[in-house]
């Protein structure tokens, strides 16, 4: 809080200045001025909270001096200091509703007291005043919201809280879409209405807003005979440089022109229907609402020629011929046009589905999206048909990654399978050996062998060795014991034990059912 000592007496205001622990008293600037005339400059330079003056003084006395800083600050906070108790100038401080009269000589207790009081009153009044600038805040955007739709503001209401010149009738509603609104702050309404606010000013315009869904926000400019569309482009880019400030992504708006505030809703509905286009436009972009770009009603979804030649590239893993196929749906609706938005998105979600069941048919565990969301749920939440285009080809190139490695796990597999074929007969065959083999760690050939077959490596080899003693057992020349030995075991009762778990019956009990 800022304090200004006015005396003629420098010694007075020295001591004043020094002697008083201001800070403790929340007291923050001191400034001092040796008349009345230099009071109210220095006022005007530094706006004081609170004055410390003396009555009597050259040129200006602090009556005069004091009556004219409550015009400039009617909140201002008055302690006179005087040796003269004369009750005009008592009569005359009272007017003024000075908070206290210090006599001279001065006692610095009864002025911190007195200054101690005046923070008091100031910061009260400051509280009620934010309450007040709150509540009417509030009650304008409210307004605002109101004027969105027709019938909900009668001509009282609007009269009560705006005052608007008959001869500049005038109206027309500024959206501004903001994406990522996190990186502008955490009062994005209040720091785009004093955006707007001061451009508007500028402009010799007035203009009441409100916040709506979606981080969509909408500002009611009035108090204007007329507007053009390259004046609104003008505005709007004024606006947009100072948004770029603040390193957002944005979309400006305006709806067409309107006969007065009561009818702006019309302009809002012409704005919303621009800001569906802003879809398919580049972000940082300024719209006029143009009545050419709304002919096209709810057209139908067309069917996506190029939907079987994505599926086909998708099982082929032909990655150009996938960005291709993409690129080519993004410059067709682009030149299209005529689509609604969530048309668009429900293109892109028949991409994203076909990749979804293409990894289903190839048998690939399920790519997740970046957030674990469903596909209708990346495509719901893009918010343009770039963001769309991004996130298939991401989608796609996760895919691809996915195949490839899918085609080197299959080639290590065959290598590990193949190496097992040529090596069964050996019966110290071991992991750590097939895993020398293909390059491997034991611990990571055993996890992909399981993954990739649902079988352990161990398990595989006894099963590829039971199964070849079983072709060799059809043969009647070949011995049980020569058998065993073949199959990689040295111990035939060993190998005995190992046939009857896996078959469910004996080496000689199975040969005697197959008939030998």
């Amino acid at each position: 809080m800022k304090l200004l000592i006015v005396d003629d007496e420098k010694l007075t205001r020295e001591g004043l200045c020094s002697s008083i622990d201001w800070e403790s008293l929340g007291i923050t600037e001191v400034a001092g001025a040796d008349d009345g005339l230099n009071g109210i400059a220095e006022a005007k330079k530094n706006m004081p909270d609170i004055v410390l003056s003396d009555v009597r003084m050259p040129r200006m006395d602090g009556i005069r001096m004091c009556a004219e800083l409550q015009k400039m600050n009617p909140e201002l906070c008055i302690i006179f200091m005087s040796g003269y108790s004369d009750k005009e100038y008592l009569k005359s401080a009272i007017r003024l509703k000075a908070v206290r009269y210090v006599e001279k000589p001065i006692e610095e207790e009864e002025v911190a007291e007195a200054v101690r009081e005046a923070v008091r009153l100031v910061s009260s009044a400051l509280v009620n005043k934010e309450k007040e600038q709150k509540s009417a805040q509030r009650e304008t955007e409210i307004l605002a919201e109101k004027l969105c739709q027709p019938g909900r503001v009668t001509e009282e209401e609007l009269k009560r809280f705006v005052q608007t010149n008959p001869e500049k009738p005038c109206a027309f509603s500024l959206l501004i879409k903001i994406y990522h609104q996190s990186a502008l702050s955490s009062t994005v309404f209040s720091t785009l209405n004093g955006i707007v606010s001061a451009s508007a000013q500028r402009h010799y315009m007035k203009c009441i807003g409100c916040d709506r869904q979606n981080a969509v926000y909408v500002f009611h400019i009035y108090q204007i005979s007329g507007y053009t569309d390259a004046e609104k482009k003008a505005l709007g880019a004024e606006i947009s440089e100072e948004l770029m400030k603040h390193t957002v992504h944005f979309h400006i708006v305006f709806g067409k022109n309107t006969e007065g505030l009561m009818n702006v809703y019309g302009s809002y509905s012409s704005a919303v229907i621009e800001l569906q286009n802003c879809f398919f436009s580049e972000r940082q972009e300024v719209r006029v609402y143009s009545s050419a770009d709304s002919d096209s009603i709810f057209p139908a979804i067309p069917e996506d020629e190029d939907e079987k030649s994505f599926r086909k590239a998708l099982l082929g893993g032909e990655k150009d011929i996938l960005s291709d196929l993409i690129e080519k749906k993004r410059k067709n609706i682009l030149s299209g046009r005529g689509l609604l938005p969530n048309q668009v998105r429900d293109l892109y979600y028949r991409s994203f589905q076909a990749v979804s069941e293409t990894e289903s048919l190839l048998g690939m565990k399920g790519i997740s999206n970046a957030a674990g969301d469903s596909n209708w749920g990346v495509v719901s939440s893009c918010e343009s048909i770039f963001e769309l285009d991004e996130q298939l080809k991401n989608r796609v190139g996760c895919f691809l990654s996915m195949l490839e490695k899918r085609s080197e796990t299959h080639a290590a597999v065959a290598m590990i399978k193949e190496y097992i074929a040529n090596s069964y007969t050996n019966e110290l065959l071991s992991i750590k050996d097939i895993s020398e083999h293909v390059l491997f760690s034991t611990s990571y050939v055993c996890t992909l062998f399981k993954n990739e077959t649902g079988q352990t490596l161990n398990q595989y080899i006894t099963d590829y060795r039971i199964e070849k003693a079983k072709e060799l057992l059809l043969d009647h020349r070949n011995r049980i014991g020569d058998i065993s030995k073949e199959v990689g075991y040295a111990d035939s009762n060993y190998f005995g034990k190992i046939f009857k778990k896996q078959v469910g019956m004996t080496p000689s009990e199975f040969r005697e059912k197959t008939g030998f």
